[in-house]
């Protein structure tokens, strides 16, 4: 079966989009902030990340060093689950591939599990609000 549309990550999808979300008591002004303070190899390099309001370009080579798919994930679920409007975006793009320009696509198949598991709780939401059917 093919996708029926295939979604790049630009926009609302991409890390750099302004977006407030708090994960672990801190609150990030993008995804791009929160990946970076994931990274981050010394208390020092995360205040530093912490404090910088947009220009996160000097930290950009900094090397992962733990499961960097799975950081993406919950990062992206804060994100969206946090920005109502953005997460309903998110749902709304179906079952469209989202890709990105990186190896393995991490960006797109992180997006797709979240779009899943925002979907997920929509459902449980939902569930036992609708009226019973009488017979």
């Amino acid at each position: 079966m093919l996708p029926t549309d295939i979604i790049t990550t630009s926009g609302i999808f991409a890390p750099e989009y302004p977006s407030s979300f708090t994960l672990g008591g801190l609150r990030y002004r993008s995804l791009e902030q929160f990946l970076l303070a994931e990274k981050a190899p010394s208390e020092e390099t995360l205040e530093e990340i912490l404090v910088e309001k947009s220009d996160w370009s000097r930290f950009r080579d900094i090397e992962w060093t733990g499961d960097e798919y799975h950081i993406y994930v919950v990062g992206n679920l804060a994100k969206f689950s946090q920005n109502q409007e953005l997460g309903e975006s998110l749902v709304n793009t179906g079952s469209a591939i989202l890709v990105d320009n990186s190896a393995g696509n991490l960006l797109g198949r992180a997006l797709m599990e979240v779009r899943g598991l925002i979907r997920e709780v929509d459902e449980i939401r939902t569930f036992g609000n609708e009226p019973a059917e009488r017979e």
